[in-house]
């Protein structure tokens, strides 16, 4: 509903316009009276002919446009020519409106009965266009201004008690227009219930008395809100003296009402109450005005890290008071700022901050308290668990009581460090050695200094001179010493005159002590005098120069003596010079076996890193050698690694020992099996959900890519990953971006992927099973873990290991492994590789009754060589090739070379090796004990 002028308003402009109808119709006539002088008419008047051609035009017409300018007996311009045709067939008077020379005329063309032309009378209308423009232009100056002010107009019709709302009352209300039943009653409804009445008897008597009303109240809005009102209003009525019409404005004045009330209580309130009394009563204000639901009146440390609480109060009641960080809550972000404000999803934006999450707060509003110096000092810090509805009010009303609560508190610590520094001086006043005694000047009738009175003195004066102070105090100097000679009188006086220090040396022959005192001003009109004894110091300056002198005689004799003494010195010089040279020499000797030391000692230390870093891993084949190379080359980058290998070859060890020597060890390691996964929960397993994203999805779940940010996620068996979900891993692991299923907002994490299959991606791809374009992005670095029977050398260690697990699991004493067993064991092909080895193990363990490991008999031991390990025969004829070149240690040739013992030649053995790509493994002894590394897998 559009804003309405006042009725007042409305009645001015209708009588303007009334006025200009009245001109405009004496103007018309004046014209038609003026058509029989056409020249010495001051309007526009012209003659047209039938078909256009101007017949003349008066004087006031000439200066004109187009129209104007047209000559008697000239046509006119088209447009005008066919206006003119159109009157002369219709018969009809039309108007129209052109602007000229900055003036503005109202055209009349005006057909004449029975005649072959037509009059055409102008109108100069340009003030009342601009009355128009103005009229127009102050409706919506006036709408923008109520809405600026909060100020809407309303209007009841008492015919028909129909209420009429402009928008800025509906948005001050907060009522859909739509929805609000437009009468007196439905207006009482959403006012305060404890202002109701008095609203309605204050227009009940406006009405009776025929007077303009003016009124506060409140409107409970929702959520508990309270917002004030200022309303004024003012009756019509008929000539019977009957209302008609209730005319008034509304303004929402809660702002300023709310900070009257603020000012109210500080002055009113506060100000008598002090220190933890007002932090108090301004909290429970606080609480009650805003409102919210916790109040923290705090202190700050020198630092303005920590926050103690002043005042603390939540629910309706005054908490006991706290101490907290200031560091990941909001209250971080309000020290140095005047106000801060978080109107809603502050648990949100600080995680961290623990009581924001215990008291599930959604708004924070916290101001500075400034100390006169401009040093942050203290906070107010606000807290609802709803959203904040008005801002700036409760920015306004926090800016005002900052103030006074930057008083109060800086108050009282003055306050405090004043006692603390009264405290401090009287202990010091009370404790120190020196004699301390204060004077004030006493004054003659001329107003010059006559004497000194004694004011106080501490207990050292007494100590050192004897003479109790109570004796002394309030009494002159002329009084207690009636024979001090008038020099110390005048000194005293230049002290108090000029406020400069004096020290001077005094004799006391009374006391026979030496005293030095210092003379000093603290105050105009004011001296004190602080004393020490000094005879000790005085006897033993006198015995000092005593032994001076006896040593003066000592120090001549012993010259002579160290003349001597100094020759038989140099001659000792040469000798240690000697010795030096012969410790030099012998010092670049243990340095040299000491560098040598050093050296021996960081191998010693890189063998015992190494063996540390991969604890839980065993063996010492070339071939895992070369594996845990390449992981400690990757570990330190951020690149993607594709972890290779058979079933049971220790792909995650590698994963976990990349993780350990990389800068991400300081985070746990996040493992997904994507095998293990169901395939409609891969996609929130790795990415989170939002709650409600599916049926049955009744929380938030954060995703795992989510949790390892700053860390590692290893995606172990990654070819089992379901096609649709390969596209959207691809572009995580691309751009380190992902969203949560069921919501629409981008999360960035930086992790670092580590995949491990068994599979061949590769004939994977070809296969259409898996996209090439994430295999090119997982197989950046790929290790590939060797199996089992590629490092047989490994496998006893590997036995051992395992039995040493397993014995103490099952409480087993086995010493050792018999040798048969150990080459039974090299013999087996092992397509489960370590995995399996450690299931044999372990189950020989279990059944081994002695100290000796043995396999189990062949019924137990049938697993090594059943049904489920048969092998192509390509793979059978490489085990049966490699076992006997192990066995002749690779030698071809001969009597009992590997060629002899399998009955083949050689040529046909060497073309059989190469086919099946067997090669001689070249064991390089010096890199064993440079790396000294386990290398297989538990």
């Amino acid at each position: 509903m559009s804003e309405k002028p006042t009725y007042k308003e409305l009645e001015q402009k209708i009588r303007e316009l009334e006025k200009e109808a009245v001109k405009r119709n004496r103007s018309e006539k004046k014209i038609e009276s003026l058509s029989k002088f056409p020249n010495e008419n001051p309007n526009p008047v012209l003659r047209i002919t039938n078909d256009g051609i101007v017949l003349y035009a008066n004087n006031s017409a000439k200066p004109l446009m187009d129209l104007w300018k047209c000559k008697p007996g000239s046509g006119l311009p088209e447009y005008w020519r066919k206006l003119t045709i159109d009157v002369f067939c219709s018969k009809l008077i039309q108007y129209s409106v052109i602007e000229c020379m900055g003036r503005v005329f109202s055209l009349t063309f005006a057909p004449i009965q029975g005649a072959d032309y037509i009059n055409i009378y102008g109108l100069d209308i340009t003030e009342h266009k601009k009355a128009e423009d103005a009229l127009r232009e102050y409706a919506l100056n006036l709408k923008e201004a109520q809405r600026i002010a909060r100020m809407g107009r309303w209007e009841l019709n008492l015919s028909n008690n129909h209420l009429e709302w402009s928008d800025t009352v509906f948005e001050i209300f907060e009522i859909d227009p739509n929805k609000f039943e437009a009468s007196y009653e439905a207006f009482l409804n959403t006012i305060h219930p404890d202002d109701r009445e008095n609203v309605n008897k204050a227009y009940t008597e406006s009405l009776n008395n025929k007077s303009q009303y003016e009124t506060e109240h409140r409107l409970l809005m929702k959520g508990g809100r309270i917002k004030w009102l200022y309303e004024i209003c003012r009756t019509e009525y008929d000539l019977s003296g009957q209302a008609i019409r209730s005319v008034g404005i509304v303004q929402d004045v809660t702002e300023r009402k709310q900070i009257e009330n603020a000012q109210i209580f500080l002055l009113q309130c506060g100000l008598p109450a002090t220190g933890e009394d007002f932090f108090k009563s301004l909290a429970c204000y606080l609480a009650e005005t805003l409102p919210m639901d916790y109040i923290f009146i705090s202190r700050l440390t020198e630092d303005c890290l920590t926050a103690n609480t002043l005042a603390v109060y939540s629910d309706g009641k005054h908490n006991d008071n706290i101490s907290y960080v200031l560091k990941d809550t909001p209250c971080a972000d309000v020290v140095g700022k005047t106000i801060c404000c978080f109107p809603k999803n502050v648990s949100l934006l600080f995680p961290k901050d623990i009581i924001l999450q215990e008291i599930k707060a959604e708004s924070y509003i916290g101001a500075t308290l400034w100390s006169a110096e401009g040093k942050t000092i203290g906070l107010i810090s606000v807290v609802g668990r709803r959203p904040l509805s008005d801002v700036k009010l409760a920015e306004s009303l926090l800016k005002l009581v900052a103030i006074r609560a930057s008083g109060e508190l800086e108050r009282r610590q003055a306050d405090k460090a004043l006692r603390e520094s009264d405290e401090k001086y009287r202990l010091l006043f009370e404790n120190i050695t020196q004699g301390f005694i204060l004077h004030e000047i006493v004054f003659d009738e001329s107003g010059k200094p006559a004497d000194y009175r004694f004011i106080s003195a501490n207990p050292a004066f007494t100590k050192l001179t004897g003479i109790k102070s109570e004796k002394i105090i309030g009494k002159t100097v002329k009084e207690v010493m009636p024979n001090l000679e008038q020099y110390w009188l005048d000194m005293y006086g230049r002290v108090a005159a000029t406020r400069e220090p004096v020290l001077f040396e005094n004799y006391s022959a009374e006391l026979k002590k030496y005293f030095e005192a210092w003379l000093i001003s603290p105050r105009a009109g004011q001296f004190a005098i602080m004393f020490s004894d000094i005879t000790e110091r005085k006897l033993m300056a006198e015995a000092l120069q005593k032994a001076n002198s006896e040593l003066e005689l000592r120090v001549k004799g012993r010259t002579a003596e160290l003349l001597i003494a100094n020759k038989r010195l140099e001659h000792e010089i040469e000798e240690h010079r000697k010795a030096d040279k012969s410790l030099r020499k012998a010092l670049s000797e243990i340095n040299k076996l000491k560098e040598q030391i050093e050296a021996e000692n960081i191998y010693l230390r890189r063998e015992i890193e190494i063996k540390n870093k991969y604890a839980d891993i065993i063996g010492e084949s070339d071939s895992i050698k070369r594996v845990l190379y390449q992981a400690e080359q990757v570990a330190p980058t951020n690149i993607t690694v594709l972890v290779l290998g058979e079933t049971g070859t220790g792909k995650e060890l590698i994963s976990s020992a990349i993780h350990n020597m990389s800068p991400r060890k300081g985070r746990p390691l996040i493992v997904v099996n994507c095998a293990a996964l169901p395939s409609n929960l891969i996609e929130s397993e790795l990415f989170g959900r939002e709650k409600g994203a599916y049926t049955g999805a009744d929380s938030r779940q954060i995703g795992r890519f989510e949790i390892a940010d700053g860390s590692t996620l290893c995606l172990d068996e990654i070819g089992e990953l379901p096609l649709e979900m390969q596209a959207k891993l691809l572009r995580a692991i691309q751009y380190g971006k992902f969203e949560r299923l069921g919501s629409s907002s981008t999360i960035k994490a930086d992790v670092r992927i580590i995949a491990i299959t068994n599979r061949n991606l590769e004939e994977e791809v070809r296969k259409g099973r898996f996209r090439q374009d994430l295999f090119y992005r997982l197989n950046v670095f790929p290790i590939t873990a060797p199996p089992l029977r590629e490092r047989k050398e490994d496998i006893p260690l590997l036995a051992t290991a395992f039995v040493e697990r397993y014995a103490r699991k099952y409480g087993k004493q086995i010493s050792s492994i018999s040798k048969e067993t150990i080459k039974t064991l090299q013999d087996y092909a092992w397509p489960g590789n370590v995995r399996e080895l450690e299931s044999v193990v372990e189950r020989s363990v279990i059944l081994c009754q002695g100290e000796i490991l043995q396999l189990a008999k062949k019924s137990d031991a049938e697993p090594l060589f059943s049904a489920t390990n048969i092998r192509t025969l390509e793979e059978i004829e490489r085990t049966q090739i490699l076992n006997t070149l192990s066995h002749t240690g690779w030698r071809i040739n001969g009597k009992d070379g590997a060629a002899a013992i399998l009955g083949l030649h050689p040529s046909t053995l060497r073309a059989r090796m190469h086919k099946l790509d067997i090669r001689r493994p070249e064991a390089n002894e010096s890199n064993k004990q440079e790396r000294s590394l386990s290398n297989a897998f538990r």
